[in-house]
């Protein structure tokens, strides 16, 4: 499939790489619409991602992700999608994001790198629970290993976040897809 053609570019990867900023910022370049998972799922559980955790456990927030993937990958339209970090975990998911029509990039990050991400937001400790209970810096590291093997094996590009700017990977990412960026072409 030429690269021109895909309808979604979705970005996956652990929180802290980059991926709803990159997303935003692509879309924008692209002319596309662009959706966050996480939120969409906020949206349509009328819950946050820590509350869907605590009242549904792991498996009844995984069923919402999915839902909500296959949602957005459904839609006609083209978009730019910020998936959430665990999407790769369920095999359906994985699947789905295996379908040639889709361009999926893997936002990269050391462990250490998302580790002080993380601990800078002020945010994340509460809309994220804990996956293992361990400090951020060994969850990281354990949940990260576990997953590495699943973004790999979806994803047809990886994208090292830690010493480039949002506009840099959006702009990386662009150059990958042979297409002048939106603004660009209006001015021709």
């Amino acid at each position: 499939m030429q690269e021109s053609s895909w309808r979604k570019i979705v970005l996956i990867g652990y929180r802290g790489t980059g991926k709803t900023t990159v997303a935003r910022l692509l879309a924008e370049a692209l002319g596309w619409a662009w959706v966050d998972t996480d939120q969409q799922i906020q949206q349509q559980a009328g819950q946050t991602i820590a509350q869907l955790f605590q009242q549904q456990g792991e498996a009844g927030f995984r069923q919402w992700e999915h839902r909500v993937l296959r949602q957005v990958l459904e839609e006609p339209r083209s978009q730019v999608v910020a998936a959430g970090g665990g999407v790769v975990v369920l095999p359906e998911n994985r699947q789905l994001l295996q379908a040639p029509q889709y361009l999926v990039v893997w936002l990269q990050a050391p462990p250490e790198v998302i580790a002080a991400r993380l601990e800078a937001d002020p945010d994340s400790a509460h809309s994220r629970p804990s996956l293992t209970g361990k400090s951020i810096t060994e969850e990281v590291e354990q949940v990260l290993r576990g997953r590495q093997a699943w973004y790999a094996s979806c994803s047809r590009i990886s994208i090292p976040t830690q010493e480039k700017t949002p506009e840099e990977v959006a702009g990386e990412i662009l150059r990958h897809l042979d297409l002048p960026p939106r603004s660009e072409s209006t001015r021709r």
